[in-house]
């Protein structure tokens, strides 16, 4: 789920949102015969809109979700290459992953 769209966070957002139909709630409430409303409501209305950019990031969010997590074919693949011993490991590419990894988490601590 999106937790923040454009500085508001997710909580902030569903308040608004039942504040704006409390209020449409209580204006159909407090009209007069005459179609006009009372004093009694000042409630402020609150319009809140989800731009075209977070529609299409919960679309994906949405997607991403739906997938699985673990990639079972390969798994499976893996499990038999080790069980049939046909598996092999490339050490030079397993110590150029870890060596990313490593930068990538010294740049990280590094930021804070």
């Amino acid at each position: 789920m999106i937790h923040d769209i454009k500085g508001l966070q997710s909580n902030t957002l569903r308040n608004l949102t039942t504040t704006n139909h409390e209020t449409e709630g209580t204006r159909a409430k407090t009209s007069d015969a005459g179609g006009k409303e009372n004093a009694s409501s000042s409630n402020p209305v609150h319009d809140v809109s989800i731009t075209d950019t977070a529609s299409k990031l919960r679309e994906l969010e949405a997607k991403v979700a739906s997938q699985p997590v673990v990639d079972t074919q390969r798994v499976e693949n893996i499990k038999q290459a080790i069980a049939d011993g046909s598996f092999r490991v490339n050490a030079n590419r397993t110590a150029e992953k870890m060596a990313e990894f490593e930068n990538l988490l010294a740049s990280k601590v590094g930021d804070k």
